[in-house]
């Protein structure tokens, strides 16, 4: 739904594997694969023209065991070859980006969070890497990890196909929840980063992403909202106010013992 070219919509390769949300989002209860038909190619030009890119997804794991890392996002072939993809190893997030400096794998170092950042509560997770080859993972608006990834786009494979919760080749599957995956041609900045988080998983699906290929998203904001709350938090005792109009109007859980956040949002 980024409004950018032609869509690049993916498909659900067994849904009897997944559950649509009421509140927003996907859960996917056993290994499948969410994959476009074609090749993302319009992904590949345009970060490779910009040396640049962000992945930047809300997901709710099933489970902090999943490894190998489990994919997430990925744009790739199969296990040895991707341009990138945004996985689960264990309580860690792991990223591999495909550069001139390093393999075809994306693994000559990828870029991973320390263990334990990764839990089963609901997380914004983006990585960013700019043209100066300097990368770095932020989970919920904080930078986790920085290391530099030397290196042009220029190799990527532009036949690659762009994948949710499983490789390819289907041998690397991800089980949990996705509330919202976006991926941008140039490096957001710590503050934009940030402001995304504070947004919540669903914010306004009229605000379009520059050069995203994929995104879940919530029902546009109507005419004259002045205060919107979703709940997708997850955790905490914030429910923030994601209307996108002037100052926020948080709302505070007095007793937060009183209450319990649902997993599918609320």
């Amino acid at each position: 739904v980024s409004g950018v070219d032609t869509p690049l919509d993916l498909r659900i390769a067994d849904t009897a594997s997944t559950r649509w949300l009421s509140g927003g989002g996907l859960e996917v209860l056993r290994p499948t694969l969410i994959a476009s038909s074609a090749a993302a190619t319009r992904l590949s030009e345009s970060i490779k023209a910009s040396n640049e890119i962000t992945i930047e997804a809300w997901v709710q794991p099933s489970s902090a065991g999943q490894s190998g890392p489990a994919r997430i996002v990925t744009l790739s072939s199969n296990t040895k070859k991707r341009n990138f993809t945004l996985g689960q190893e264990s309580t860690a997030y792991d990223v591999r980006l495909r550069t001139t400096q390093n393999n075809d794998n994306g693994s000559g170092p990828s870029v991973m969070t320390p263990s334990g950042t990764l839990n089963t509560g609901l997380t914004h997770v983006v990585y960013t890497r700019n043209s100066k080859g300097t990368a770095a993972i932020y989970v919920n608006g904080v930078r986790q990890v920085s290391k530099t990834v030397s290196g042009e786009l220029g190799n990527w494979d532009s036949a690659y196909r762009f994948a949710l919760v499983n490789e390819l080749s289907g041998d690397r599957p991800w089980l949990g929840t996705l509330q919202r995956v976006a991926i941008y041609s140039r490096a957001l900045g710590g503050s934009e980063i940030e402001q995304s988080f504070a947004a919540g998983a669903q914010p306004d699906s009229t605000t379009k992403v520059a050069d995203s290929g994929a995104r879940l998203t919530g029902t546009a904001k109507p005419a004259g909202m002045l205060a919107l709350y979703d709940f997708s938090e997850g955790s905490g005792s914030v429910v923030r106010d994601v209307s996108g109009v002037d100052t926020p109007l948080d709302l505070r859980i007095a007793d937060t013992a009183s209450t319990r956040w649902l997993s599918g949002g609320g």
